[in-house]
């Protein structure tokens, strides 16, 4: 694999099992309330798992694909402008995909235009492996031991570091009320 480089050959174990476990979160097989919860749980992670496996190495591939710092920001800023643009078309035609796919029947319609989603970034996944390389060799670095108290307690830089962590707690901190005074 080494060959293919660092980043890539992920785009090639995860495509299939992503599309699959797109099918099979949205699948609903007959069986009772608690068999059909865990198939939902349990499906739902295998999806997220396979995701991981190929949305980590899509956010760290640039720095293997060119050294130059500007062709970085460009393929940077093309990817974000790639992903909004590829959210609002999802949002804009789903539902009318599951109202056509489902023709009443509304689970069917999600199934089905979830396939097609699955099936569709698949094969994205193929086309980003075949049509990229990475060029730049990995460096190699002295590994250094991280403790997360000393990302959680130290002063980091100063101000900024801390002014961070405190939006993060805050906004974790309201997060989980909302979400605890939703389930009441």
């Amino acid at each position: 694999m080494k060959k293919w480089g660092q980043g890539r050959p992920y785009f090639l174990l995860g495509a299939v099992p992503f599309a699959v476990f797109t099918f099979l979160t949205f699948y609903i097989p007959n069986w009772d309330a608690s068999g059909r919860l865990i198939w939902a749980y349990v499906t739902y992670c295998l999806l997220c798992t396979a995701y991981t496996v190929v949305n980590i190495p899509l956010n760290t591939i640039v720095p293997r694909l060119t050294s130059d710092i500007h062709e970085r920001d460009i393929l940077v800023s093309t990817r974000m402008v790639c992903a909004l643009v590829g959210t609002a078309i999802v949002m804009t035609i789903t539902e009318p995909l599951v109202r056509f796919f489902g023709q009443g029947n509304e689970a069917k319609g999600y199934l089905l235009t979830m396939t097609v989603y699955g099936i569709a970034a698949m094969f994205i996944f193929f086309l980003t492996f075949a049509s990229t390389e990475e060029v730049v060799p990995p460096t190699i670095s002295q590994k250094h031991s991280f403790r997360l108290t000393d990302a959680v307690f130290t002063s980091g830089s100063g101000k900024k570091i801390q002014q961070t962590k405190s939006y993060v707690f805050q906004h974790r901190f309201i997060h989980s009320r909302r979400s605890a005074d939703l389930c009441r």
